[in-house]
């Protein structure tokens, strides 16, 4: 997998641009969160939902996108593309 390209849409919402197996996928990190102990984001906030489900995605994978989308909003620089081996 790799993360082509993430970007904060508003003050909840992060898009995150994705390469799974050669396709190319838009997916959108919704109500991201900021709790007391940093921000967060729940798998099922990834829309469009069935897309996100469908996707091939190791354990590792999942975090690294989670991650990704969470840094981005926070409006941390990241170094992409992200390239994330199975």
């Amino acid at each position: 997998m790799r993360v082509l390209a993430a970007r904060r849409l508003n003050d909840k919402d992060c898009a995150v641009s994705l390469e799974v197996t050669g396709s190319h996928y838009e997916l959108v990190a919704e109500r991201i969160w900021e709790p007391e102990e940093g921000m967060g984001l729940a798998l099922s906030d990834f829309s469009p939902p069935r897309v996100f489900a469908d996707l091939p995605l190791s354990a590792r994978q999942v975090r690294e996108l989670v991650r990704a989308a969470v840094l981005t909003h926070r409006g941390e620089a990241l170094p992409f593309p992200l390239e994330v081996p199975e």
